[in-house]
């Protein structure tokens, strides 16, 4: 009985003992385990470092449990690296776009600067230029060339330079020596320079007498090649400088003294006949519309037609003269021309 008694606990022991070292193997690496950590999902046994080496430890997945939700997370992480790389390659293609854009601008400043400095350049050129001419113009008006001023019923003195006063010199010596020397090959000689000194002066006289005749004001000049040119002065225009010094304001009536009422004229032309009076003008407009006061004169024409000058009294007798629905088709209405007017009756009187 006895030895039936330890046998069973030889057994016993044994079973214990294989449970223990079965337990205490790890399912990764194989190995005794002394910090069980048992997997979640397997219920295997695993050191802890076997364990985290591909799961978790707070959940406690082991490394060949695949968790769904891992594979999820992985293809989002994946798909974030690409599309990290792609943002990188644009960030990286504008970078060298924004550089060249940048070297192009330095470009065009410098094009722009350099421009610049020809335009300034070019416009001190022209100043300088500018004041060249205008001290030519006003060395040639200051200088001692004889000049015959003529209009105005004025003739300006001639001022004797050193060239005139040479020729008057060699034209005393000629005289001189014609009546000493009676050679006639020296008589010829002097008497073409004579003549073509002469021929000078007709023609610069004729030519100030035709600017005369048409009324300029001239004077004859020598350029730089010693030849004589013509210039035309310009007449001064004159400004009244006689202003208006009041205007009356008093409105006290009085039939002897009247201010003149100003009127604005107009010009009704392309009237067809010649048999249109200025009273059948009168009629039509105070007919038509109430114009008021109207003033108006027939005008003469070359054709067959009639034409007017119609003065009116204020702004508004003014507009509804000159609205196309006031007048008849065809005739035309515009501003009327008094200086048109007054050069017509100017050559009338002439005429007569």
């Amino acid at each position: 009985m006895a030895n039936n008694e330890d046998a069973d606990d030889d057994q016993s022991s044994n079973l214990y003992e294989n449970n223990v070292k079965k337990e205490k193997v790890c399912a990764h690496c194989n190995k005794k385990v002394i910090d069980v950590v048992t997997c979640s999902k397997c219920k295997e046994i695993f050191h802890r470092s076997c364990l985290s080496q591909a799961a978790n430890k707070k959940s406690s997945t082991c490394v060949h449990v695949i968790d769904v939700m891992e594979q999820i997370r992985a293809k989002e992480d994946e798909t974030l690296r690409t599309e990290n790389n792609l943002l990188k390659l644009k960030v990286k293609y504008l970078e060298e776009i924004l550089f060249e854009v940048k070297s192009k601008n330095e470009v065009l400043m410098q094009n722009n600067s350099l421009l610049i400095e020809k335009v300034r350049g070019y416009e001190l050129k022209k100043g300088d230029q500018n004041n060249h001419k205008k001290s030519e113009n006003t060395n040639m008006n200051n200088s001692t060339d004889i000049k015959h001023r003529i209009g105005n019923k004025t003739q300006g003195q001639q001022v004797r330079n050193k060239e005139d006063t040479e020729i008057q010199e060699c034209q005393k010596t000629m005289n001189t020596e014609l009546s000493t020397h009676t050679d006639v090959n020296v008589h010829r000689k002097w008497s073409e320079i004579l003549g073509s000194n002469l021929e000078i002066n007709q023609n610069k006289q004729t030519v100030a007498e035709k600017e005369t005749e048409n009324g300029k004001n001239v004077h004859l000049e020598k350029n730089k090649d010693e030849n004589w040119q013509l210039v035309n002065k310009n007449k001064r225009t004159y400004k009244n400088t006689r202003k208006i010094i009041c205007t009356g304001s008093n409105k006290i009536v009085n039939p002897k003294i009247v201010g003149v009422q100003k009127r604005k004229w107009v010009y009704v032309g392309k009237i067809s006949g010649k048999a249109t009076t200025e009273h059948d003008i009168t009629h039509f407009m105070n007919q038509s519309e109430d114009i008021g006061d109207v003033h108006v004169k027939k005008l003469e024409t070359k054709g067959n037609n009639s034409a007017f000058s119609v003065g009116v009294i204020g702004e508004e007798a003014y507009n509804k003269v000159c609205s196309n629905e006031f007048w008849p088709e065809g005739i035309i209405v515009r501003e009327f021309n008094f200086r048109n007017f007054f050069q017509q009756v100017n050559r009338k009187k002439s005429n007569t």
